[in-house]
């Protein structure tokens, strides 16, 4: 089971000790973008399909937890659960209006993301690494070169 994406070893290595899907995204995007969340938007598509392709394989587990945290207990979701709940982006990330911003930045460039789901997040997900992943020789985050821009 060797030759993961580095988006899957991502996942892989996040989930080594309970990684949520916004530390997924956080931990995914580098460079100028890293510092200010709501740039990281594009990155969630490069994301989706490493994540249920993990999941598929079975070397990922998916948890929910409802909002805020420490109101109702966690569960491990179902495969076909789980799978669409990694394939929702805005289960990944959502524009929030007042999230850090560049000062210097032209803000014209998130016009379009004004008009989409700016409500919290009402569900909190989880990925676990199994130990299906954690076999010798399944290379796991960090570790890559390749420029993730999301642009």
């Amino acid at each position: 089971m060797t030759g993961q994406t580095d988006a899957e070893r991502c996942i892989l290595y996040v989930g080594m000790t309970e990684g949520s899907l916004i530390d997924i995204l956080n931990s995914w995007v580098l460079g100028e973008d890293a510092p200010y969340w709501n740039r990281k938007g594009p990155y969630v598509s490069q994301l989706i399909p490493a994540a249920i392709s993990l999941l598929q394989r079975g070397m990922i587990e998916v948890w929910e937890q409802p909002l805020p945290l420490g109101v109702g207990e966690g569960s491990l979701m179902t495969s076909d659960r789980a799978a669409e709940a990694l394939a929702d982006p805005e289960n990944w990330w959502r524009y929030y209006p007042d999230e850090n911003w560049d000062p210097n930045e032209d803000l014209a460039r998130y016009a379009d993301l004004a008009t989409g789901n700016t409500e919290p997040m009402t569900m909190f997900y989880s990925v676990y690494t199994t130990e299906v992943a954690r076999q010798p020789g399944i290379p796991i985050w960090p570790g890559s070169s390749r420029d993730r821009s999301g642009h």
